[in-house]
């Protein structure tokens, strides 16, 4: 319940007063005798949520609410832990599960995800916490699936898909030639999370972003290593046949660049065949 009231600052000294008989009817604990005092101070206009724009009213309802909601996360989660046997049990039987105990299962790992989901964006930069919070995010992917639970974690679609298409800037943009496979890894890993979870990820701004990249770096790159006389068979003139191509290191990481344009579903499959 909210009561508020307002008139016009008057001075220090009558400030103080009213603040100090305010107080005092505060102190009793009593909201009806506070209520009485607030009229007598500050007459019988009054103002409630209602009196806010709605955006100001929902921002105020969804910070009051949060202590409660985060008190009710823990509840489910403890009763997800308490009865995560029985839950497996019914599962594994292939029995209704009470829908009490799946829901439960669905909030306690919906909480734990988006909180997951949160330091990963948080630590991106800090190998070790990304590897960690991956980790844990893949064994709530694959802990959900397991138990059939249809988990509330859409704020996670956004923030993956613009970690993706971080990732996925950095290693085309800047990349790292030493740390190219453990960052084209990295992409990898996170559309298959993104899948895992079943967020439906929206990737067409990293399809967009890989095929300029494809067209501009990628092939011209591919074309020119494949014209070098080291990449080509070269003819055994004992027998006719030709030996088999010398991969250069070059060439293997252009082939993993052309598998992940597969992985975002960029038609690349003419190049990796001609490997």
């Amino acid at each position: 319940d909210f009561h508020c009231c307002i008139q016009p600052f008057t001075g220090r000294n009558a400030y103080i007063k009213l603040k100090d008989k305010l107080f005092d009817a505060l102190k009793q604990a009593s909201a009806a005798h506070t209520i009485i005092a607030t009229g007598q101070i500050f007459g019988d206009e009054t103002f409630s949520l209602q009196n806010l724009f709605a955006e100001e009213r929902h921002r105020i309802m969804k910070l009051l609410s949060q202590e409660t909601l985060s008190r009710v996360d823990q509840l489910y989660t403890q009763v997800y832990r308490d009865n995560y046997g029985v839950l497996m049990a019914f599962h594994r039987d292939e029995l209704p599960v009470p829908q009490e105990l799946q829901v439960a299962a669905e909030i306690a790992l919906s909480t734990r995800c988006l909180h997951y989901v949160k330091e990963l964006k948080a630590n991106y930069d800090d190998f070790p916490s990304f590897s960690s919070n991956m980790v844990e995010l893949e064994a709530i992917a694959t802990e959900a699936n397991h138990l059939h639970c249809h988990l509330n974690i859409v704020k996670a679609k956004p923030t993956l898909e613009k970690l993706i298409l971080r990732s996925l800037s950095s290693l085309l943009e800047s990349g790292n030639p030493d740390t190219l496979t453990s960052d084209i890894h990295k992409v990898d890993r996170l559309i298959n999370l993104g899948n895992q979870l079943h967020l439906g990820l929206s990737l067409d701004k990293c399809q967009e972003f890989y095929f300029n990249c494809l067209h501009s770096q990628i092939l011209p790159q591919w074309q020119s290593l494949m014209k070098k006389p080291d990449n080509f068979p070269d003819k055994d003139p004992g027998n006719g046949h030709h030996s088999s191509p010398k991969i250069t290191k070059n060439l293997g990481e252009i082939k993993q660049l052309l598998q992940l344009g597969q992985k975002l579903a960029v038609a690349v499959t003419p190049w990796v065949k001609g490997f």
